[in-house]
Formats: structure tokens, sequence, C-alpha cells
């Protein structure tokens, strides 16, 4: 059982985390050193200010926080929180459940405690420990990089072609849906982009070699994913942090629908979706380069 000052401290943990979800923005500051160090999961540094204002602007909207597992020490006017908590959050429209697990530094000045320090790590599963195994959605994702053999294999087939595409397209479709339902995991995250590029350059070469994608669909679709791999790139080398970039959904049904049409034997009208959602811009992330 922690002592008095021990639940004081769990106490101060409980208060801000009541006071981000309710968006009670007095209480919040009250909450928070002057001198706050906030470090997202991505290394990012935010100084109180601009942590409260973000929160304002909603990036993120914090809908349930449930901390569990934690322990408090306290040395002098010093107290240290680590635990691990299931977020609840809203950014731009999307709302997203993962888990943490944290470390939050307190200091005691006139009798309350503000947190001076916080810094987290995402957790890959709901039980804040690392998935033995992969998840459902990954899985799903990997089935699109199994496909890719199988494209050149079957380009000039008027049939399957078109059934492997489709099949891809659904498998896109379906790790979102499932990553939602049961929660996404970074290696999740990652695979999805890469397994998007692997398999429509894929098919979209194997459909243009075979007579059945013009020329101007492939160089759009090249276009846009070696725009896609130099600001990836550029953010990862340039800036030391994962790209602040998200595919829309609609553009990926535009390409996959596109492109399987193309397959199909409709280039006209395949052409037009594919080079349609070519030109659909990806969301910025930039807001929430870190879940919390």
């Amino acid at each position: 059982m922690p002592d008095q000052t021990d639940a004081d401290v769990l106490a101060a943990d409980d208060c801000r985390f009541e006071a981000m979800r309710k968006q009670d923005w007095a209480a919040l500051d009250a909450s928070l050193a002057d001198d706050l160090v906030y470090v997202h999961s991505t290394a990012r540094v935010e100084s109180k200010a601009e942590h409260t204002g973000n929160l304002k602007a909603g990036k993120p909207h914090y809908r349930g926080i449930a901390p569990r597992d934690r322990k408090a020490r306290v040395r002098g006017d010093v107290g240290i929180v680590n635990g691990v908590s299931e977020m609840h959050v809203e950014n731009a429209g999307k709302e997203q459940r993962f888990t943490v697990r944290y470390l939050a530094v307190y200091a005691r000045a006139g009798g309350a405690w503000r947190m001076l320090a916080w810094h987290l790590g995402m957790a890959e599963g709901g039980d804040g420990r690392p998935h033995a195994r992969l998840s459902p959605a990954d899985a799903v994702t990997l089935t699109r990089f199994w496909l890719v053999p199988a494209l050149p294999a079957v380009a000039r087939d008027g049939s399957a072609l078109p059934a492997v595409v489709l099949v891809g397209g659904a498998t896109d479709w379906l790790d979102g849906a499932v990553a939602r339902r049961q929660g996404r995991t970074r290696l999740g995250r990652d695979l999805d982009s890469m397994a998007d590029l692997a398999f429509l350059t894929t098919a979209a070469i194997s459909a243009h070699r075979a007579g059945r994608l013009p020329r101007h669909g492939l160089a759009a679709l090249l276009a846009r994913h070696g725009i896609g791999v130099a600001l990836s790139l550029g953010a990862v080398f340039g800036r030391a942090r994962r790209p602040a970039i998200r595919a829309r959904p609609f553009g990926a049904v535009l390409r996959f629908g596109g492109l399987t049409l193309c397959t199909a034997r409709r280039p006209r009208v395949g052409t037009l979706l594919l080079v349609a959602g070519c030109l659909v811009p990806p969301r910025s992330t930039a807001p929430s380069l870190s879940r919390a």
C-alpha cells in the first residue's frame, strides 16, 4: 500500500488526466509546472505553453484516459510515477485507442504537486506489453506483400490479374477496419504504407507491360509514389522523425478501383479514376506525430 505522500502524487496524476479529458484548462494549468518538459513517443518535445496550446486546439482531444499499474516514489519534494495508461483520443476527426507506458515527474511547491516532466513509450498490446505475434491487422497487411509475386505471373491473364488487384484492394480496406477496431501497432503502421507501395507499383508496371494501363496512368502512379518516398526519406534522414503524412482512404479507393478497371480492359474509365486518386493529396499528421 502506498503511504500518504505516494497517494498524494498519484492523486495529482489523476487530477491532471481528468483535466485533460474534461478540457478543464484552469485545472490543467494548475497541475503543470511552468518549466514543464513534455516528451512524446516520437521524441518531440513541448513546453507547457506548446502542450496546453495543442490540447486547446484539439490536437488531440482526449476522450478517455485509464491509468493502471502505477507506482509512485517520493524523494523529498520530487515524486516519480511509472505506469501504464489506455488512451482514447480524437484528432482531425479520427478516433484512436492505444496503450502507453509513461514516466511522470512531479515537484512539490506550496503544498501542491505539479508535473515537471513527462516521457512515454508506445506499448504494442492492450495489456501494455509487446505482442508476441502479429496482430490480425498486421497479418492482413502482409497478404498484400504475398500477392506481389503473383502480379507479374498473371499479368496477361484476362481474369486473374484484375482478381488479384481486387483482392489487394480489399486487404487495404480490411486491415484498416481491423486496426481501428482492435488497435493499430507501430509495425502495422509502417507495413501498411510499404505494402501499398510494393503492391500498387508492381500491379501498375505489370498492367502496363501487358498493354492494359496507358503510359500516363503508370506515370501518374509512379510520380505519386516517388514524391511520397522522397518526403519520407527527407523526414527520416533529414529531420530524424517519422513521416508526417498519411494517405486518405478515398484516394486509395480511387487508385485500387481505377487499376482494377484498367486490368479488366476498361482503360478509359480506369485510368481516369487512377489519375484522380493519384492527385488526392495526403493528409498531414504533423499535429499528431505522437499519439500522446
